[in-house]
């Protein structure tokens, strides 16, 4: 009986075994695909991202250690006033004669319009300095003038006083004509001595 029994244990385990391995044979081929699906997709995303960051790398330099050449200049405005406007941002680059700021204009212009007219003031005093100047030349050509016209006449009547003494000693020419040529000397001496003061006033 024990036999029996054994003998149908053994053939439900060959029937399992053969079950088993006949759902084997039907699983296999799934799971054969699988095995070349998933590594071929993984195999085209590495390559796509590869491309990708290829052509990424001929257009675009990366590096950890980079330095850009270049040149930071101070500057300094040649007028100084409040900024109006800003024409450029930190770090950009610029060229030489390209505007940066605009400096508020309003001051300068209150400035230029007060040194106009002290320009206008200084050129109407250059005017009246250069009459004066016509003038004192024009005076002092006439002060000298009077000084070659006061000493011709000076020694003219330096002889005439000189004639009319020696006339009078000897009782040729009456006293009224002495005195009279005495006067004309003083006279004469006195114009001359204004002359000559006038023509040192305009030097």
């Amino acid at each position: 009986m024990n036999d029996e029994k054994n003998n149908e244990i053994k053939e439900e385990t060959t029937n399992k075994t053969e079950a088993v391995d006949d759902t084997d044979e039907d699983n296999r081929p799934s799971y054969k695909k699988k095995r070349v699906i998933v590594p071929a997709i993984t195999a085209i995303v590495f390559f796509i991202v590869g491309i990708y960051f290829m052509v990424h790398a001929i257009h675009f330099q990366s590096t950890d250690d980079a330095f850009v050449e270049g040149h930071i200049v101070s500057i300094a405005p040649r007028v100084a006033g409040p900024v109006e406007q800003m024409l450029i941002d930190d770090n950009m680059p610029v060229k030489k004669g390209q505007l940066l700021i605009v400096i508020d204009p309003n001051d300068y212009e209150v400035k230029l319009a007060q040194t106009k007219a002290k320009l206008a003031q200084a050129k109407a005093s250059l005017n009246i300095s250069e009459k004066d100047i016509t003038k004192s030349e024009s005076g002092l050509e006439e002060s000298s003038h009077d000084v070659v016209s006061t000493s011709s006449k000076l020694d003219f009547a330096q002889k005439d006083f000189k004639r009319y003494s020696s006339m009078y000693k000897e009782g040729i020419s009456s006293k009224q004509d002495y005195d009279s040529s005495k006067t004309g000397l003083t006279v004469a001496q006195a114009n001359h001595n204004s002359a000559i003061e006038k023509e040192k006033a305009a030097k």
